[in-house]
């Protein structure tokens, strides 16, 4: 949209997988912080980002505020 209309949307949701696809941009907050940036394909593929967000088994063990599974 904004290349062919120069407008920006920002869209804040909980359950961010559907428009992950066709996002620019997206960035992940945990309690007030950014954790990861990147865009849509970059944050899909992220291992962190699937084992916190997308029901992987296992969370990061080496992430700060993980408890261990999802």
């Amino acid at each position: 949209m904004k290349q062919f209309a120069g407008v920006t949307v920002i869209i804040c949701e909980q359950y961010a997988r559907p428009v992950l696809p066709v996002i620019d941009r997206g960035y992940v907050l945990e309690n007030g912080m950014l954790t990861f940036s990147g865009t849509g394909s970059e944050l899909i593929s992220s291992p962190e980002i699937n084992a916190a967000y997308f029901g992987s088994i296992q969370a990061p063990a080496d992430r700060p505020g993980t408890q261990g599974t999802v």
